[in-house]
């Protein structure tokens, strides 16, 4: 890994590779498509009930969660990383 990057973003890249790593398989495609069908992802998520509701809404948010970590280009998130920490250190530069 290179050295600009703390331990923290290592970690974080590393998260990224491991949901990769593990739903980009056939299985995890599959366990994948699966969750889309079970948080109802493609259905509206409305319940009359709030409790029901909130069910729901958080049951999406994690299937949210993982596919964005297995859709995101990590050259991309690289690139994002290098951009943001070049914007903190040029703030720091201008105190």
């Amino acid at each position: 890994m290179q050295k600009h990057f703390s331990d923290k973003q290592i970690d974080e890249i590393n998260k990224f590779r491991d949901y990769q790593a593990l739903f980009n398989t056939d299985t995890g495609k599959k366990i994948l498509k699966d969750l889309e069908h079970y948080t109802n992802m493609k259905g509206t998520g409305f319940s009359l009930e709030p409790l029901e509701m909130a069910r729901i809404a958080g049951m999406r948010e994690v299937y949210i969660y993982i596919e964005k970590r297995v859709e995101t280009d990590l050259n991309q998130l690289f690139d994002e990383i290098k951009q943001n920490q070049k914007i903190k250190s040029k703030g720091k530069q201008d105190v």
